[in-house]
């Protein structure tokens, strides 16, 4: 690791998430706490994420508190849609411009917060680095075709071009997968690292499955993460609907996770009379209660449109859970060529779930190769070595080496 200069590298991440602030602290869901963003300080002497805060009255239930000493958030508005964006931009600029100021080294994540300080630092001649977690350009085409096609689709390439811009302007870059760095290239090929934040923890590694453990009736079949168009839930609910015409059961669905779709998937559940066997959780906390959805399933299932590197998937084959997911981004990296099926394909998805209904064998292989596939690849000192290669290359960039 690099020496640090005291006071030399203060750091700006720039990420388009929801943040809320309850009582002057500030709180996210999903992976983004406390000690997600302690983990730069091994590099850097301060964090200041400059990020959408929303105001609340109490920390929602499924809410880590995010700030912390030497972790700090420069707020913006948090908007939600093209009007509030517009009314808004004034304030995100004026926040963009502040980081600029503020910080010595820079990582640009994604989104209008992402385009935003890019642009200031582009005014003031500043270096900076830049992370890709997916492919930009279908995830927002899949976001927002139902609500503005048009629209939807031009937006979705601006921002594409944008990205492939702010990738060639960068000093370094990082990626969650060979699949998005074939996607976005740097200009120096030496400068570009591949990891993923996601750490696996003894709490979250359990170990692979055998017969015994898959033994029962019915086969239980769960889904994790975002309910949004993109992550493909309708197809799943479609899949169902065609085993139980098809007269397969013995099996049931969970999916667990909150988001925009999450009514409009109860209300398809509701519609195609699969609330027997199909049930939406809505949102949980990672931890314990999380791990007992994954430890309750036989199978897992990511259904997905557009994907950089699934967190949810990576948990779930650490938990030793067979899988079926989309040919799609950074599944492909991680899943074999029987476990994948044609993305938006209901008939596919739910001829692959029917294969493994009584099939215990089956389950247990793939259990096992599952395991070992996550465990050798996200081991943590292979992943720390790289993670902090990439923030010591920001480092020297801020720097000019």
């Amino acid at each position: 690791m690099q020496t640090r200069e005291q006071g030399q590298s203060t750091l700006v991440v720039a990420i388009e998430h929801h943040f809320v602030e309850v009582g002057g602290r500030i709180y996210s869901s999903l992976s983004f706490g406390y000690d997600y963003w302690s983990e730069y300080l091994e590099v850097f002497d301060e964090v200041y994420v400059l990020a959408r805060v929303g105001h609340c009255d109490h920390v929602p239930e499924d809410h880590f508190m995010s700030d912390g000493v030497n972790v700090h958030f420069i707020g913006i508005p948090d908007y939600i849609g093209v009007r509030q964006f517009l009314r808004y931009l004034p304030s995100l600029f004026v926040a963009a411009f502040r980081a600029a100021r503020l910080g010595k080294c820079f990582i640009l994540r994604s989104g209008n917060v992402c385009t935003a300080l890019w642009l200031c630092l582009k005014i003031l001649g500043k270096p900076y680095s830049r992370e890709l977690q997916g492919h930009i350009g279908e995830a927002l085409t899949h976001f927002t075709r139902n609500d503005y096609p048009i629209v939807g689709r031009t937006i979705a390439w601006l921002s594409d071009y944008m990205a492939r811009r702010q990738v060639l302007g960068s000093y370094c870059a990082s990626y969650v997968s060979q699949f998005c760095r074939s996607l976005y290239p740097t200009k120096n090929a030496d400068r570009e690292f591949v990891f993923s934040s996601i750490r696996l923890t003894p709490e979250l590694i359990r170990g692979p499955r055998t017969v015994e453990d898959f033994r029962h009736q019915p086969l239980r079949v769960l889904s994790v993460g975002r309910l949004e168009m993109e992550k493909g839930h309708q197809f799943l609910l479609d899949a169902a609907a065609t085993l139980i015409a098809q007269s397969v059961f013995g099996w049931q669905l969970q999916i667990v996770g909150g988001g925009r779709q999450l009514e409009p998937l109860r209300e398809k559940a509701r519609s195609l009379d699969l609330e027997s066997v199909v049930k939406l959780m809505g949102p949980v906390q990672y931890g314990e209660k999380l791990f007992s959805y994954l430890d309750w399933a036989d199978l897992f299932v990511l259904p997905s449109l557009t994907e950089g590197m699934p967190r949810s998937l990576i948990e779930a084959m650490a938990r030793g859970l067979p899988a079926i997911g989309s040919r799609v981004g950074g599944i492909v990296e991680l899943l074999t060529d029987s476990q994948l099926v044609a993305p938006a394909q209901p008939a596919m998805l739910a001829e692959a779930i029917a294969e493994r209904i009584g099939n215990f064998e089956q389950l247990e292989e793939e259990s096992r190769v599952n395991f070992e596939k996550v465990i050798e690849a996200y081991e943590l000192k292979k992943i720390r070595q790289t993670k902090i290669a990439f923030w010591n290359c920001v480092l020297a960039g801020a720097k000019g080496i």
